[in-house]
């Protein structure tokens, strides 16, 4: 063998790697439309001075100050539960919308919207251990008063238009009570019969004269809005970046059924696939949608394939805007 012959292979093999290369990564550019993300570096904190002033420019309807709880759940939720977090600002996009129009319905503050981020992070399906349920997670007691159904059939706890419109009429009760957003969004958490008792100990409406007579776990709550709010407004600066569900989850409508369907019909009906259905209305037992002479809510998403949504716009009511 010429001994010229295997020093040749190497070279030849070294100048020809970066063509390989490139024509490799020019092929998976065009196999993977979404490229792996780059490793996020370190994340970002910022001290105490920066937070408060990031704070100050923040619009917020409370009273409050920057003290150590606030601090606690600003490094929960940007630094120990960041996934949970990203999680959360990808459903705002599902849920906000909604909230918007209620908060503009029943001209109340914006910023009350942070108060479903920390009842049940954005999930209309969360359950907690007291039996508090949906997105403004509501007793049964509380859900009743405001004309939500809980029965065999629903539960409209789930149902993210009726909850939501409940809370915003929950809330308003609340403000007309106390007079102060504080002292409502605190009222959310330990109940208005408490917090009269707090308020005719403490001789005063105010927050910060009333907060020490509150349970320690309303104390935090009304920390951690400030804290969530903070996050929805400064996210970017934390580098959380949002995880957006599923686009037939994102692009949807509200269509109106008085009649008895199972999401079995609606799936044969419209073709929209069974899974979606339920994790959209979760409101509804079984898959079961129950006959209402008032109609019930479904929500649908927008199929791109425009015989399948012709079907859903004619073949049920639109709930107009």
């Amino acid at each position: 063998m010429n001994r010229y012959f295997i020093p040749f292979c190497i070279l030849l093999v070294c100048l020809l790697s970066p063509l390989y290369s490139t024509a490799s990564t020019e092929y998976t550019s065009a196999v993977y439309s979404n490229p792996p993300k780059k490793k996020r570096s370190k994340v970002p904190q910022y001290p105490k001075k920066i937070i408060e002033q990031l704070l100050q420019e923040m619009p917020v309807c409370i009273d409050y100050k920057l003290d150590k709880w606030v601090l606690k759940y600003i490094r929960d939720y940007t630094l120990l539960a960041r996934s949970k977090t990203e999680g959360t600002l990808g459903r705002t996009l599902l849920y906000f919308p909604i909230y918007e129009r209620m908060l503009d319905k029943y001209n109340l503050p914006k910023d009350l919207k942070a108060l479903s981020i920390i009842e049940s992070a954005l999930r209309p399906e969360a359950l907690s251990y007291r039996g508090a349920s949906g997105l403004w997670q509501f007793m049964p007691r509380t859900a009743e008063q405001y004309g939500i159904q809980i029965n065999d059939y629903v539960d409209e706890r789930n149902n993210p238009y009726k909850a939501t419109e409940a809370a915003m009429k929950h809330l308003a009760k609340q403000h007309n009570r106390f007079e102060d957003w504080t002292l409502a969004i605190a009222a959310y958490n330990c109940g208005s019969g408490r917090m009269f008792s707090s308020i005719k100990k403490a001789k005063s409406k105010k927050y910060d004269k009333v907060k020490k007579y509150l349970p320690q776990e309303t104390q935090k709550y009304v920390a951690k809005f400030v804290a969530a709010h903070y996050v929805m407004n400064y996210y970017l600066l934390y580098d959380l970046r949002p995880k957006y569900p599923d686009y037939n989850y994102m692009v949807t409508k509200v269509i109106n059924i008085s009649s008895y369907k199972t999401f079995k019909d609606l799936q044969d009906e419209t073709g929209i696939a069974l899974g979606v259905l339920k994790d959209l209305n979760p409101g509804y037992k079984n898959g079961i949608v129950p006959p209402n002479k008032d109609g019930n809510f479904i929500i649908v998403p927008m199929i791109g394939n425009k015989e399948e949504n012709t079907k859903i716009l004619t073949s049920y009511k639109e709930e107009e805007e």
